[in-house]
């Protein structure tokens, strides 16, 4: 997978496009029923619909990232009669499950680790269900998920005065969904670096193609889904006037012009030069919590005559993962 970060370095200037990932979910509430002279059953399908889980979800197994709805309300038992009255009482169906905070139920999903479906059956109103999908570890597989037995289940009994059941009313849920794992993105829509000032002499007193001054460094953040730390960078623009690749060429900002300069990426710990002919990839390992990504600008000179003034350029970054 690939995402795509654009550079502008403008006298040290760096600016970076991203995509961000927006989910919208929406689910719907099937209700059947059978009923006998003294029991009425209800099965429910709580179907999720296609949910991506945001980037920057925190492991929180009380954080939502997902809610089939808010509330649902669930079928009223039948009307007691004088002297009569109700209890409620829920149960898990589905020995995976265990107990989370609030009175809430914490279900596995089948073939996709680290994300689990929460149930908060106690909600100030009786018969008011809360559902929701929690990030509860880290995250491995991705796609569908089917619940083909009712995981859980509400039962309203109808006792008389004296505590003789005259009914129960049940109602089971089944659970359904689609849930994509996006990958990576930047952490940010743009990042600004201001490069120091530096002289025509010393440009002109350094080799062409080789760092001038000691450079500057900007951590590029990003965040992933899932845990990653194999990446590879390709580097790509469409103004190279120099013929030399591995210089990213700045222009004058007034006129347009050529300024016979040019900036030099190195990346990572070990400064591995960035070719901006788009031909060679760099890949860069990084520790399981390191989420940024070094890189260490230089100006160059491309051997043209070097012209005093403002200058920028342009460059496209790609981020690439399995």
């Amino acid at each position: 997978m690939q995402v795509n970060r654009l550079l502008i370095i403008k006298e040290g200037f760096i600016m970076s496009g991203i995509k961000h990932w927006y989910g919208v979910v929406v689910g719907f509430l099937l209700l059947s029923h059978y009923a006998t002279a003294a029991d009425i059953v209800n099965n429910v399908v709580v179907d999720f619909g296609n949910v991506i889980l945001p980037v920057g979800q925190a492991k929180n197994v009380s954080d939502y990232f997902s809610q089939n709805q808010k509330d649902i309300n669930l079928p009223s038992p039948r009307p007691a009669g004088e002297g009569n009255y109700n209890e409620i009482s829920w149960k898990a169906m589905d020995a995976s499950y265990r107990e989370g905070a609030d009175n809430s139920y914490l279900f596995e999903l089948p073939g996709i680790s680290g994300i689990s479906l929460r149930i908060q059956p106690q909600n100030p109103s009786p018969g008011v269900v809360t559902f929701g999908l929690v990030k509860s570890g880290e995250v491995s597989g991705a796609g569908s998920f089917g619940l083909s037995v009712p995981v859980f289940e509400r039962i309203v009994t109808e006792k008389n005065k004296v505590g003789v059941i005259l009914n129960t009313t049940k109602t089971q849920f089944m659970l359904r969904g689609n849930v994509t794992v996006p990958g990576c993105e930047f952490a940010e829509q743009n990042i600004l670096v201001e490069m120091p000032q530096i002289s025509r002499l010393q440009l002109e007193q350094t080799a062409v193609g080789e760092p001038v001054g000691g450079g500057k460094t900007v951590n590029v953040g990003f965040r992933c889904a899932a845990q990653k730390n194999e990446f590879s960078l390709r580097f790509s623009q469409g103004n190279n006037v120099s013929g030399l690749s591995h210089l990213l060429p700045a222009m004058m900002d007034e006129g347009g012009g050529q300024s016979g300069v040019g900036f030099l990426v190195k990346v990572g710990q070990q400064e591995q030069t960035a070719d901006w002919g788009g031909n060679e990839s760099i890949r860069i390992t990084l520790d399981a919590n390191q989420q940024q990504i070094p890189l260490k600008i230089y100006y160059s000179r491309d051997g043209t005559r070097i012209s005093e003034g403002h200058i920028s350029a342009k460059g496209m970054i790609s981020l690439n993962y399995p």
